[in-house]
């Protein structure tokens, strides 16, 4: 069907009045696709679940924010009164939120965790306590998170971009609830919004190579098996 391009650009014609299908779940499969073609990040998402997890829990965050007053660390305390991150929905929507949420964290779980701290759980939680104490110990895990936390943040704005709409921009990178008879449709905006996006994640392309042979360097330096830098890859972008 021929339309012309005034009627086309009436604002509530077309594209201006058509929602976008099935956003969260497209932006959510790039970020699987792209985080599962590391060949490290199954062993990045292990110690990123046991550390949500861990902190998830309230009895955990009493017993850091407990020993944190003993330690005279008070100024930590704001960091567990409360604990965000979830895996509860499907995992890729919620990834941007529990390694922001877990980097706040890694002064913390770097300097300070102990596993003296955690006597009365050492039966009843031992397992993920070992896995805990294993990722905090882990240089490369955490240089992947600081790497992968700016590609996380750009999918989940765009991720937000496509449920909100023009007139409520601020409020929907905001997280806020809005009520608007415009969300979503958005698809007369979405290709050139796209292809900023794509920009975006192509700038990160050097630092997730850094990132890569950084990771190999650590691990070599540990003594731990590994591949070689290119194995470990960066993100397909592509």
């Amino acid at each position: 069907m021929r339309v012309s391009e005034g009627f086309r650009a009436l604002p509530n014609m077309f594209a201006y009045c058509v929602h976008i299908g099935d956003w969260n779940h497209t932006i959510a499969t790039i970020v699987k696709r792209s985080f599962e073609s590391v060949a490290a990040w199954a062993d990045v998402w292990e110690k990123l679940r046991a550390l949500v997890e861990f902190f998830k829990n309230s009895e955990s965050r009493s017993v850091c924010m407990f020993n944190l007053r003993k330690l005279k660390l008070t100024e930590l305390l704001p960091l567990f009164k409360s604990f965000g991150a979830t895996f509860v929905r499907w995992r890729y929507e919620t990834i941007c939120q529990a390694i922001c949420d877990v980097l706040s964290l890694q002064d913390f779980c770097v300097s300070h965790l102990r596993v003296d701290f955690f006597q009365r759980q050492q039966r009843k939680g031992a397992k993920l306590l070992a896995e805990i104490l294993v990722a905090c110990k882990d240089r490369a895990f955490w240089c992947w998170l600081h790497t992968m936390a700016p590609l996380a943040r750009t999918l989940a704005k765009t991720r937000r971009w496509g449920n909100g709409c023009a007139c409520h921009e601020e409020d929907f990178q905001k997280g806020r609830t809005v009520a608007c008879c415009w969300t979503s449709r958005r698809l007369g905006e979405a290709r050139e919004y796209a292809a900023k996006s794509v920009a975006k994640l192509r700038g990160l392309e050097g630092a997730l190579v850094a990132a890569a042979a950084t990771r190999v360097a650590a691990r070599a330096a540990a003594g731990v098996p590994t591949v070689a830098a290119a194995a470990a890859g960066p993100l397909m972008l592509a």
